[in-house]
Formats: C-alpha cells, structure tokens, sequence
C-alpha cells in the first residue's frame, strides 16, 4: 500500500507507472527488465510468500505456450502469445528424471513476418529456467539476455544443471525492451509491439515431444584494450553463437581474433568445437567541447525545474551534425552520461530517463538521502531541466553538477559535449552567466575555462572570438573592458586562444546578458 502511494503521489508529468518506478527506485532500463524477469519466473510456480501455499494446486494449471516446429527443427512462438514489453511466457518442458544438463539454444525473431513490427532495433528478450524439485523447492538457473543489435536479430544459448528429484521444469522468456517507451491507451493491438523468437533444446524439449540431444562445447573469450564480449566465457550447445563487443567510453571496437575474424559486430561464430576469441579495442582521439551555465534557483518544497534550453546549433555545430541529425541521433548515436568530480562517466539513469540525481558534491546517486540536485534532458526540445529534492537545499548553497553527450564521429575519432552547470540556491529564478576575473568584471559575463584564464594572466598570446557562422568578432593581445571581446549580442561563441600561431585552448561558450 505504501508504494503505490508513492507511486501515484510522486509522479512527475509526464511519467508512466514505470518512469515513476525507475525514478523513485533508482533503477536502469536493464535493472527494470531483470525485476520484471525474476517476477516472472516467481509467478511461473507462485513462488511468493503471499500466495505460495495457495497456488501449489493451480501451478499446472496453466497452459502451454503455443509453438510450431519450423523446417530447421526450432520451435517459433505463435503470434497469439507472443510476448509484448514486460510480457511473459512460461513455456513447459519435459522435467529430467535424474541430475542432467540441459540447454536451449535461443534466437530472437523481432520483425519477423506475420508479427507485429513495432520499434525492432529496441527489441530484447529475457530467459531462464525454472525447476520444481519434489520437495516443493524452487532453483533457478542462470539469467540470459539478448538484444537486437546493428539491423540484427540476436542468438544465444544457455545451459542448466537440472538436479536430482525434479518435477516440473519451463524455459521463462520476458520481453525486455532497451527503451521504455509510453503506449497509447486504447483497445486496439495495432501499435502493440511483438517480440517473436524462437528456441531448441538439449536433453529436453517440450512436455510431451521426444527430446533431443546435442554436444556442447567450451567457448573462451578475452578483451584487448577496453571493453566486453557477451555472451562471456562457458559451455555452450554445439549451433550458431552470436558474439557482441561492447567498448567502453573513449574506446571503440576494432576487431577479433582467434577463431573469430573480421570487424562485424556483432558476429555470429559457429560452435563445433572448443573455441577462443579476443575482441580488440582502440582508444579513439576525444575532442572535448564544454558549454558551461551559471543558474541561480530560490529553495523549492516541490520538484518543479527550471528549463536551461541548450544551444541545438553550438552543440550540433560541435558534432559537425545538422540540427535534425543531431535530435534524432541523441539516444542512439549520440551517448548521454553524467560526468562525475573524478570525471568518470555514469550511463545509467537515476532520474528520469536520460537524467541523474546529484549530492551535494556533484556525484550521481539514486533518489534517496543524498539527492539534493536533479538534471533531466529532454531530447526533442534540447532542453535540461534542473529541480531539487524538495526542502533539502537552503539559500547560500552551491552546487556544480556535469554531464556529457558523446559522439563517435569517426572510426577513430570521438567528440564529447560537456554541459556544466554551476548552480547557486537564492531568492531569485533566471539563468545567467558567471563573472570573469576582475579585469573583466562589469556585468554578467560567461566563464572561460581555466586553462584560458590562465592562459591570459601569463600575458603570452592572442584571444580570438568566433560567432556561429565562423565570422571573427574580436582578436586582441590585452583585454581591459568586455567589448574587447566583441559578444554584442546572446548566443554561442567560439573562443580560440593562439600563441606563436599555434592553437593552445578552444572553448565554446553560451553568453546571456
């Protein structure tokens, strides 16, 4: 009762039930698809304290997931009871009547004919068994997941020591999508999306079909550079693997070796013997531009934000992308992150997605006791919106929080945008900028970096700056008043600063009067 109070009474417009859940529960889109897994296989056999004991009666009850057998000896799930996001199938097969291994090898099916085609490059799946032993315990295996990735369907396989004493055993498949996404509320299925697969088993099958048989073989696999593989190291049944190399930020993905060759990722690696692969990854040349806000807020007893709208043409302009490219690839091509003080990346969403709550220091935490901050972007407006934990920061108080849109603009090369913003709580409510050093100390002023301050209090060099359209507004050696600098109207500026001929600091800035 408690949580759905919360639920209903901490929603923020526009979430869902789940944009809620994850906010409040500080969970990530993948953390939400495992709760919704483990719920799915509790429920196969009740295994809840609540309804345990009043379900042991109805766990055979259910019927059985309708499948046919395809040419390539695969049972494809029927489009009556495919799965949808959060859906669920527990699908029953022949429980072993002594401790054995048994396997399924699974390939996912989005947008396959005769299903609906409904966001496919979001599809991914969830499975696992379960097994009721005779004393009414429950094991679990294992947990797989698969995504559709690079315009492909994924496969995978997974195995399970089934033990001894077993009564009734299911493979549980969950859609699990790697967005959340709202529906429209209405009584038709045509904008329902479907996530079609289809399975094949070693040593079972489906209740009551003869099983069948197959070898396993032992797959190794190891990273040169920075990054995953997955599936990782194990034991898999002989067929058709699909391996997926994930780099980390700064890194991309290269190559493999060993008994896996070429540059497709992912790529598919046929298992019909012990095998070894390596994927190599190289460190990419970053370029980092920062945008950098000054926000004054007055304490709030509610989370109502303040909008700080982001310069689509500066940003767009940094990732050499036209304004259109740049709001359809954010999400996709482009990565967000919150940047933490250690400047480590943090991908996973604390706030509403893509968004983070802050400490007081600027780290990213869950919603919780530490919150005081939040920054939540919304990627069609190109616009953060930043609130607080309500009645948590008083006036006087001071924040400096970061986050960060990541671009791979080329196989070698990758731009970052940092957003920084400096935030002070006070009785007033507008954006502006921050004061530069005394020297230029008249009005509200944008803040350089400080590897140009002090590149300027050295004395050495020249300042020039860039408007948007590339036209030099100002180049000058010594600066001793604001119109120097030739900024004579809001918008985004370039400022380059030169010595010997030969650029030292380039920085954009946002300058608001």
């Amino acid at each position: 009762i408690d949580f759905m109070g919360r639920l209903w009474r901490e929603s923020r417009r526009p979430e869902d039930p789940v944009d809620a859940y994850k906010r409040l529960f500080n969970v990530s889109q993948s953390e939400f698809n495992e709760e919704i897994f483990e719920h799915a296989v509790r429920l196969t056999t009740w295994d809840l304290p609540a309804i345990k004991q009043r379900g042991a009666n109805y766990i055979q009850r259910r019927a059985q997931v309708k499948m046919k057998k395809t040419t390539d000896q695969y049972w494809l799930v029927d489009s009556a009871v495919t799965i949808e996001n959060y859906g669920y199938n527990s699908i029953k097969l022949n429980a072993p009547s002594t401790e054995t291994q048994v396997s399924v090898h699974f390939q996912g099916k989005a947008g396959a004919s005769g299903y609906r085609s409904i966001n496919i490059d979001k599809a991914g799946w969830y499975f696992g068994f379960v097994a009721l032993l005779n004393n009414g315990e429950r094991v679990y295996s294992d947990v797989g997941s698969l995504e559709y990735s690079g315009g492909k369907n994924p496969e995978g396989a997974l195995s399970f020591n089934v033990p001894a004493g077993c009564s009734y055993l299911w493979l549980v498949v969950s859609g699990a999508p790697q967005e959340h996404w709202h529906h429209v509320w209405d009584d038709s299925t045509y904008n329902d999306e479907q996530w079609p697969y289809q399975v094949k088993f070693s040593n079972t099958n489906l209740l009551g079909e003869q099983n069948e048989s197959t070898t396993n073989y032992s797959l190794s696999t190891a990273v040169d550079g920075s990054g995953s593989i997955s599936p990782s190291s194990g034991s898999y049944p002989s067929g058709s693997l699909t391996l997926k190399a994930t780099p980390t930020p700064g890194y991309v993905f290269d190559h493999w070796s060993g008994d896996l060759t070429g540059s497709e990722n992912p790529a598919v690696l046929k298992l019909d013997q012990d095998k070894s692969v390596t994927a190599h990854f190289i460190k990419l040349k970053t370029t980092v531009e920062e945008f950098t806000f000054q926000l004054t807020m007055s304490p709030k007893s509610d989370y109502s934000p303040t909008a700080v709208p982001l310069d689509k043409s500066a940003i767009a302009l940094a990732f050499g992308l036209s304004e259109s490219d740049l709001v359809e690839k954010i999400g996709t091509d482009i990565r967000y992150y919150a940047v933490n003080p250690d400047e480590s990346f943090d991908a996973n969403s604390t706030a509403i997605d893509p968004g983070h709550w802050y400490n007081a220091e600027g780290q990213v935490v869950s919603y919780g006791d530490q919150a005081v901050i939040y920054s939540e972007i919304n990627k069609n407006t190109l616009t953060a919106n930043i609130g607080q934990y309500p009645d948590r920061s008083v006036k006087g108080d001071s924040y400096l929080i970061k986050q960060a849109l990541v671009y791979q603009k080329s196989a070698t090369e990758e731009v970052q945008v940092h957003l920084i913003y400096s935030i002070k709580i006070d009785e007033s409510l507008k954006i502006r900028t921050r004061a530069l050093p005394p020297i230029l100390s008249q009005g509200e002023r944008p803040i350089l970096s400080s590897e140009i301050l002090s590149l300027m209090s050295a004395g050495r060099g020249e300042l020039q700056v860039y408007n948007l359209k590339g036209k030099l507004m100002a180049s000058v050696k010594q600066v001793s008043s604001w119109s120097d600098l030739g900024m004579n109207q809001n918008g985004v500026y370039k400022i380059v600063f030169l010595e010997n001929n030969k650029i030292k600091a380039i920085q954009s800035i946002s300058y608001v009067r």
